[in-house]
């Protein structure tokens, strides 16, 4: 009687264990600077880094905070921890690889925001302010685009040199592609005009940045 008891009670706390245990797989893919794909319990599983919101990759920055991530974690095993899921069925986790937090450094490395529309995190906060002051990966760009203005398409609505009458793309001096004013390939030169006038010119839509046609 003892000895069934002893064992209830062992199979019991290794339940346990198993159900508080924070799910651990190997990073086999880097999407972007904040989402990854794990191989977990036999299954692949995508991943967004919770509480940061690295560039997109047509944005400036946005290839190197792909590889940024990559060098962090890719190819290794890593550990999710405060794990939920999104509106749309994401993972959303923290993202943890030999004692490094991932999430943490992509902010303190400056190849991505502090989300804070979505995240109270004061140490996110706290890295996002001090790799902003120190001009460190896309804090070094004159003019850095938030990700989520970038998707929403409201910083040309912000800027200055914005038409009110009609909308305004942008150009390059050598190319014959207009994009939206964050686009990557306005990093050299970066020449504003109408819609109106660039589709009269010639120039076409950027496949990358996807401006309004």
């Amino acid at each position: 009687m003892k000895r069934t008891r002893y064992l209830s009670l062992l199979i019991a706390l290794m339940i346990g264990i198993v159900v508080g245990a924070e799910p651990t797989g190997r990073v086999v893919r880097i999407t972007d600077g904040d989402t990854i794909t794990l191989r977990l319990e036999g299954r692949r599983e995508r991943v967004r880094l919770s509480g940061i919101d690295a560039p997109e990759r047509a944005q400036p920055f946005g290839e190197r905070a792909r590889q940024h991530i990559a060098s962090l974690c890719f190819q290794r095993l890593v550990t999710l921890s405060d794990t939920s899921r999104d509106v749309y069925g994401r993972l959303l986790a923290v993202v943890t690889t030999d004692s490094v937090n991932v999430n943490r450094a992509m902010v303190r490395d400056g190849f991505a925001w502090h989300y804070h529309e979505y995240s109270s995190d004061a140490t996110l906060a706290q890295l996002h302010s001090e790799a902003r002051a120190a001009k460190c990966g896309l804090w070094s760009d004159a003019d850095p685009v938030a990700p989520w203005d970038f998707r929403r398409g409201a910083y040309e609505a912000s800027q200055p040199d914005s038409q009110t009458a009609g909308i305004t793309v942008y150009v390059t001096r050598t190319g014959r592609k207009y994009h939206r004013s964050g686009c990557r390939y306005l990093r050299r030169s970066k020449i504003a005009i109408s819609l109106e006038d660039a589709k009269s010119q010639g120039y076409t839509p950027c496949s990358i940045c996807k401006p309004p046609r």
